[in-house]
Parts: C-alpha cells; sequence; structure tokens
C-alpha cells in the first residue's frame, strides 16, 4: 500500500498574541530562518473577540513543503509531504529534528510558555484491500455480502505519558476512512485539556514529539500489516 500523501503538524498551545505582524518581527523571523529557507508571510486569522481578522505572521518555505503559523493561541509547524513511493522512517525523524529547532527558535525569539501539546497526520492511499472494512468492523449480513465503499471509523485511547518527568495524560485519536477510491487516515495525539502546567521547556515538546511519533508508528504499520493479508 503506497502512501501518496501525509502531513506532520506539531502544535504548541498558549497565549501568543503578543507576537505581531512588524517590520521588526519579520526581520527576526527571517534571519532565525534562514538555514530553512523561509520566508515571512502573513494570514488572517479570524476571532471571536475581533469585529475583523487579525492579521498574523507565518513563515513558508518556496515549495510550501514546510510552513509555521502564529496563531493568536497556536503556533503550528508543519511538513507536507508527497511521496508516491511511501514514506521512510528517515523522513519521520527528520521532521522531528526539524520541528524541534524551529520551535526551539521560537522559543528564544519570543520567549513564550505553552499549556498544550498536539502531533497531527494525515495520509491518504491507494492501492488497498478492498475488504479493509470487515477487518476492523463486525459488519451485519448485508455489508458482509455488500462491501461498504464509504465509511468512517473513529477511535480515542487515553494514555499517560512521561514528559520530561511528569506524568500526563494524553489522547490517542485516530480516524480511518473510505472515500470511493482512497483510504484516508488522520491521527490526532494531543494532551489533555489542563494537564500540562505552563511552561517554556523545549525538553517537554521533545518527549512529547518522541513517544507521538512512535505511537504514529505503530498505528500505521499496524493498518498495512492488516490491509495487506489476503488481497
Amino acid at each position: 500500500m503506497k502512501d501518496i500523501n501525509i502531513n506532520y503538524k506539531i502544535s504548541v498551545f498558549g497565549d501568543f498574541g503578543d507576537i505581531s505582524v512588524s517590520p521588526q518581527s519579520m526581520v527576526v523571523l527571517t534571519d532565525a530562518f534562514q538555514e530553512y529557507e523561509l520566508i515571512p508571510n502573513t494570514f488572517l486569522e479570524k476571532n471571536s473577540t475581533a469585529q475583523l481578522p487579525i492579521v498574523r505572521p507565518r513563515l513558508d518555505a518556496v515549495n510550501n513543503e514546510w510552513n509555521i503559523m502564529l496563531y493568536g493561541k497556536r503556533i503550528d509547524v508543519q511538513q507536507k509531504i508527497v511521496n508516491e513511493e511511501g514514506i521512510s522512517t528517515e523522513v519521520v525523524g527528520s521532521f522531528k529534528e526539524k520541528a524541534l529547532n524551529m520551535l526551539q527558535k521560537m522559543l528564544d525569539i519570543f520567549n513564550f510558555s505553552f499549556f498544550g501539546i498536539a502531533f497531527n497526520t494525515t495520509g491518504e492511499k491507494q492501492d488497498f484491500n478492498p475488504r479493509i472494512y470487515s477487518r476492523f468492523v463486525i459488519p451485519t449480513n448485508y455489508y458482509l455480502e455488500n462491501e461498504p465503499v464509504e465509511w468512517t471509523l473513529s477511535s480515542t485511547a487515553r494514555v499517560v505519558w512521561e514528559l520530561a518527568g511528569t506524568s500526563t495524560d494524553v489522547n490517542v485519536i485516530s480516524e480511518l476512512s473510505r472515500e470511493l477510491d482512497a483510504l484516508k487516515i488522520q491521527i490526532d495525539i494531543n494532551t489533555q485539556p489542563g494537564n500540562v502546567n505552563q511552561q517554556c521547556d523545549i525538553n517537554v515538546i521533545d518527549s512529547f514529539l518522541k513517544q507521538a511519533v512512535e505511537t504514529c508508528e505503530l498505528l500505521l504499520n499496524d493498518l498495512n500489516t492488516d490491509d495487506m493479508q489476503d488481497k
């Protein structure tokens, strides 16, 4: 089964409203992310408390593979990959290393603190077992004879991870769906709201991202193994 495209995103949640668009901040961001060839840009963020959208800073790679979005309450670091031959372990490891370095630069520049972390990945696959539905669901007699061509299966687990020496409740959410000729998977791994104290320790993000990537690999490997059997 081939990965047609996949996105990786790490998000930190906090109060980042003071990180505004200005000539000074854009120059600082340009210098800080020069090694990644990220170009400062802006976007409009809708805010429920403001009458008009707020202009917020962002950074984009020329080929749009990497993006950093600075929302008022969230910072996203995202990598978009298009690879018909599948995603290698080296690519996943590279995302972890670069994303951590980018967030460290943000911490160094703006000295912010955060109270939540999330890791998201989305992927779309083709060349899959058309009877994969019955591997995850016990179908009724009708659907056993007539395999559904569109369906969605969502699962959530709550686990406890050690993040830099602190026990933290973490939600592991996956959604697997089929839309005609495409099999789509979304994975959302996040700290339980209100479970991470306000802090600015990159080691917490490092520990979270390491375990999140390992968990994501396990979920995808389980899917690939089951999907290819009896094909």
